[in-house]
Order: C-alpha cells, then structure tokens, then sequence
C-alpha cells in the first residue's frame, strides 16, 4: 500500500513540475536598441498557421527586420524611433 502511494505521489509530483514548466513563458534577455526604429506593441501573425502572437516588438534597422521580440524585452534609447502599434497587426508578404 506504501508503496503505491509512493508511486503516485512521485507521478503527481512529475505532472506538476512538468506543467510548471510548459507554462512559464520564455524568457528573452532585454535587447538595447539606440538606431532604427522598433514597433512596439504590435500583434504578430504567423501566415504559415495563422497564429496571432501580442505584445511584440519588430525592430528594423538599415531598411530590414532584425529581430521580432516580445516588447517588454527591447529598450529603446539614443536615436532609435519608437512607434507604438497597439491594436495594430503585422505579417510578412512574400513576393
């Protein structure tokens, strides 16, 4: 009996550390940007699945995209311009 409890407790105990994890968001070191322009607050769309991502930041510099991150992970300064697109979504065409 003993040791079935045990059993249970040690499956209980691996289904709760494993939804622990699935569920902490990922973590993305702050990125300093001080040239470009970084939009923040935009809803990306993956046009591949369709899946709609909040809260990003797009961060282009010299006419390109850099990097597209959650917005709370970029800090804008020096002379990067910065555009807040709340409520507003971007995706990628391709020609």
């Amino acid at each position: 009996m003993r040791s079935s409890l045990r059993a249970i407790a040690a499956a209980s105990a691996a289904v709760v550390a494993g939804i622990t994890a699935c569920s902490s968001p990922t973590r993305h070191p702050t990125v300093n940007v001080t040239s470009g322009t970084v939009v923040k607050n935009v809803t990306v769309i993956d046009t591949r699945t369709g899946a709609a991502t909040p809260g990003q930041a797009v961060v282009i510099d010299q006419g390109k995209i850099q990097q597209v991150l959650p917005s709370a992970a970029v800090n804008a300064s020096g002379n990067a311009r910065v555009i807040d697109a709340s409520g507003k979504f971007a995706s990628h065409w391709r020609w």
